[in-house]
């Protein structure tokens, strides 16, 4: 009896990440992000994600939304289906802080066509405050989301 080959993991794709979450202490943000694979380590994905965030400060005397920025080095297995990912993530609110922490959340995809959805918690840290004396910010969140993959 001869074994039967096994097919190669899907890779990952070009995908477009769209994001309703919350930012530090509960406050609504939006995000759009875009991944692309970078690389494989041993049966593990190695995907950047780089991403732009908005978070709404429901307030009268808010001057806008906060500007985020970022770049996640997501880890995750291969293939289609519910599967978990994660990884380091370093970002900048411009001209008031730096941002390191991580992500950590699970991915599905709606059926089998390009359409997929996300769940994920986020930690981070905001050093360098200006203005603020080296005040470090604790910044945890979640993001709800759908993907589109090319």
């Amino acid at each position: 009896m001869t074994p039967t080959p096994r097919p190669q993991p899907t890779p990952d794709r070009f995908t477009v990440w769209g994001v309703v979450g919350t930012e530090f202490y509960v406050l609504p943000g939006v995000m759009i992000g875009a991944s692309a694979p970078v690389g494989r380590l041993g049966k593990v994905n190695l995907v950047l994600r780089a991403s732009a965030e908005a978070l709404l400060i429901p307030l009268p005397d808010a001057n806008g939304p906060i500007p985020f920025v970022n770049v996640d080095l997501l880890l995750s297995g291969s293939g289609r289906g519910l599967r978990p990912y994660g990884g380091p993530s370093v970002g900048t609110i411009p001209g008031f802080a730096i941002l390191l922490g991580g992500v950590a959340g699970l991915r599905g995809d709606f059926g089998a066509g390009p359409w997929g959805y996300f769940a994920e918690a986020k930690a981070r840290g905001g050093f360098g405050a200006a203005g603020g004396g080296g005040t470090v910010l604790v910044l945890p969140g979640v993001n709800l989301g759908v993907t589109y993959r090319f």
